[in-house]
């Protein structure tokens, strides 16, 4: 429960930030939703239906909404109630809060989110009785049992709330008076203040997002690192926007990129968490089956890149078979089925060599056994990692993290104390990184000059230190030639690595292990492609090996099965399927229906539709909708025939003159019609509205071409495929915008 109520709360923040309507929504509520169902326990039923009414209460909320909001928090909280109000009234816990904090972090979330974090951003809060902290007498957090606060404020809550308080009423006037320069150096929180700042100050004076971590990137993005101030940023953002942009979509975009920038730097250090799950969730065995044109084949790369784990460039670069072969080598194979294709082609068969003159039959490897083998072995040879190995770049990467998101809420990490030798108290300052996050350098401040801890050494290292071989600063050796042993900011990674060592170990409230465990096999998934599988013979291909691919029977599977292969049964072991092969089939639904495939096949696979998606199409010029041509015509075929043989959207895909319209129906949608409708043309005539014979002319027959013979030519229709070369827009726009005359035949 623990665990979805965290869900649950991050999946608010997430829906305000990204702002209402965006589609991604859905597909993170969709895909949380199926990880919750497959619990199957009552006990989720709750939370389930929780998050289903946050996701449309965030969802439908409006920007006229949230400007609403903004002005009742005004009304509620104007600047003489914030000069008035008791320390009971700044914060409380308990049913029905409106305390001045509650407002500002809940309240007003939708508005501008400064969700999470600890509650000593606000300077002081009330303590909930069960709570834990553990307050050391060096610490810089204080309480008196009640309250806890910054000792920076005071030692007293009446203090403390009268100089935070003092603060506050300092940020309001300064915002209201448009002084957001005199904000900058005020002591309290970057998210806090700002937050504080933006409500108070008049309408698009500032922008809506308090994140101190978001600014240091639209600096090192859009002014080189140059600007650092949070006021100068935002005004320097502000006269970035484009006059036909509003503020509100300003705001959004500006927060999407972020976003979407935090996003990309972790996806290369442990996946994105989602891609993660639909890995653990695909699928072994799984066909794709729709009309053609669909994207099945592509939708082939696409889950086998999921499969193989691929990283963001690889799956940017990729977007063929061909290509997926060419990346990933042995883990894939791609056979297509045909009529004559045999289980001599597929599992294993004798082929005749005729070396030395002589001829000799030998036991020939099929695709399928190949790949096979190569899963197998891959599991058999994986190789084991050492015991309490570290994973340093993922180790890296989530302190960055934490420094600097401890940095936006106004909050130093101590790197080493005055009192350890040092010229004076220095804290972790930057953290410079390169865009593809390959290079991180963690950059000190404090009374000593800047020293840059580069990832290079760090992760060179880090792992003696861990293990206990570096007991000194002088053991760490430079990277360059020197004569000294030692380089002169040796000292600063030994503090360095005896911060990330507590950091590890869980120090800073950090619960991630950075362990790849001691029995933990690396393996590799592998990846058989079989295009047009119904157009096998599925029995004469598979054989007797149709039930070792059921994920049941799979080798390492309770209830595995092997068996002999007849070539080489008296030469190898029993024969099974490994669990890291997966199969990826497409079927073509014009070729051959589902309700007649092979029942051990359906049986034994997940079967994905894949439909047109006239979304997809977007071609709009000389006044053609491209779109509804193809809805109108998959519409009237569906009536005509049925939804198996529909035509799909990449034939009307990136359509964008009226010369490329011409030569997808004249090479790709004709052919398909008339294949469909076995040479019916009247039927093809009714799918393209084509009364007017633009297409199609019928023909009036001559009746002196049979003179003297009976033909009953009153009844038969001959019609011919017009220039479609010469076709003009009106042509096309007719399919789906019928003229209201009869027109000629």
């Amino acid at each position: 429960m623990i665990f979805l109520n965290l869900v649950l709360a991050g999946l608010r923040l997430g829906l305000k930030n990204c702002q209402a309507g965006e589609k991604w929504i859905f597909d993170d509520y969709s895909y949380l939703c199926k990880g919750l169902k497959n619990r199957q326990n009552e006990r989720y039923k709750v939370p389930f239906e929780r998050i289903k009414e946050v996701v449309e209460y965030y969802a439908g909320v409006k920007k006229e909404d949230m400007e609403d909001l903004r002005q009742m928090f005004l009304a509620k909280w104007t600047p003489e109630k914030v000069k008035n109000m008791t320390l009971k009234e700044y914060t409380n816990i308990g049913k029905g809060r409106d305390d001045f904090t509650f407002w500002l972090e809940n309240k007003m979330e939708l508005v501008l989110s400064i969700w999470g974090g600890s509650s000593y951003k606000f300077g002081i809060y009330e303590r909930h009785p069960d709570s834990e902290d553990n307050f050391k007498e060096e610490s810089k957090r204080k309480t008196d049992g009640t309250y806890a606060w910054l000792g920076k404020y005071g030692d007293s809550r009446e203090a403390v709330f009268s100089k935070v308080k003092e603060i506050i009423l300092k940020i309001i006037e300064n915002a209201k008076n448009k002084q957001f320069d005199l904000i900058d150096d005020i002591d309290l929180g970057d998210a806090y203040k700002w937050a504080i700042a933006y409500h108070f100050s008049p309408k698009e004076s500032l922008l809506g997002i308090a994140s101190g971590d978001a600014y240091k990137y639209f600096s090192r993005k859009y002014f080189n690192g140059e600007i650092k101030k949070i006021s100068q940023i935002q005004e320097a953002l502000i006269k970035l926007k484009l006059d036909d942009t509003s503020f509100h979509d300003y705001e959004k975009q500006l927060w999407n990129e972020y976003a979407k920038n935090k996003k990309d730097s972790r996806d290369n250090q442990d996946g994105d968490m989602k891609s993660e799950c639909k890995i653990m969730n695909a699928p072994l065995n799984q066909i794709l089956y729709g009309p053609p044109g669909t994207g099945k084949t592509y939708s082939t790369v696409r889950k086998a890149l999921e499969i193989l784990k691929a990283t963001k460039e690889q799956k940017q670069k990729i977007i063929s078979i061909r290509k997926l072969k060419k990346e990933f080598g042995s883990q894939v194979e791609f056979v297509t089925f045909h009529q004559s294709f045999s289980y001599e082609d597929f599992v294993e068969g004798l082929k005749a060599n005729s070396d030395d003159g002589e001829l000799s039959y030998n036991i020939e490897n099929g695709i399928f056994k190949q790949i096979c083998e190569n899963a197998q072995n891959n599991l058999d040879n994986a190789v084991q990692n050492n015991a309490n190995q570290t994973d340093i770049k993922l180790l890296l990467n989530d302190f960055a993290n934490y420094v600097e998101n401890e940095d936006a809420q106004g909050k130093q990490i101590l790197l080493a104390k005055k009192s350890d030798g040092f010229r004076g108290d220095t804290y972790f300052g930057n953290i410079l990184r390169k865009n593809d996050d390959s290079f991180k350098s963690f950059q000190t401040a404090g009374s000593v000059a800047s020293q840059n801890l580069t990832e290079k050494i760090i992760i060179r290292d880090y792992q003696s230190f861990y293990d206990g071989n570096i007991k000194s600063y002088k053991e760490i050796k430079p990277m360059y030639k020197s004569k000294t042993s030692y380089h002169s900011n040796a000292i600063y990674y030994y503090q360095f690595f005896e911060r990330i060592k507590e950091f590890q170990d869980g120090k800073f409230e950090q619960v991630a292990s950075y362990f790849i465990g001691s029995n933990e096999t690396i393996k590799k998934d592998y990846v058989l492609i079989i295009d047009e599988i119904n157009r096998g013979n599925i029995s004469r291909i598979f054989g007797e090996l149709i039930t070792l691919i059921e994920p049941s029977k799979r080798a390492g599977a309770e209830e595995t099965i092997s068996v002999k292969l007849p070539y080489s049964k008296d030469k190898e072991e029993d024969f099974s399927v490994p669990n890291n092969l997966y199969i990826i089939g497409t079927m073509n639904t014009a070729d051959r229906s589902l309700t007649l495939m092979d029942t051990a096949l359906r049986r034994r696979f997940d079967f994905i539709e894949m439909m047109p998606d006239a979304d997809l199409v977007n071609g709009n010029f000389d006044g053609i909708d491209v779109k509804k041509i193809l809805e109108l015509i998959n519409q009237r075929i569906e009536v005509l025939y049925d939804r198996e043989h529909l035509i799909g959207h990449s034939f009307l895909m990136n359509i964008n003159s009226l010369d490329e319209l011409r030569n997808a129906f004249k090479n790709k949608i004709l052919p398909l019609l008339e294949e469909y409708f076995y040479d019916d043309f009247e039927k093809i005539r009714q799918v393209l509205n084509d009364k007017d014979g633009n297409f199609y002319k019928k023909i009036t027959i001559d009746k002196k071409l049979f003179s003297g013979m009976e033909v009953d030519v009153e009844n038969k229709a001959v019609y011919r495929k017009q220039n479609i070369d010469a076709l003009e827009s009106q042509a096309f726009i007719s399919i789906y915008q019928p003229n209201n005359t009869d027109g000629q035949e």
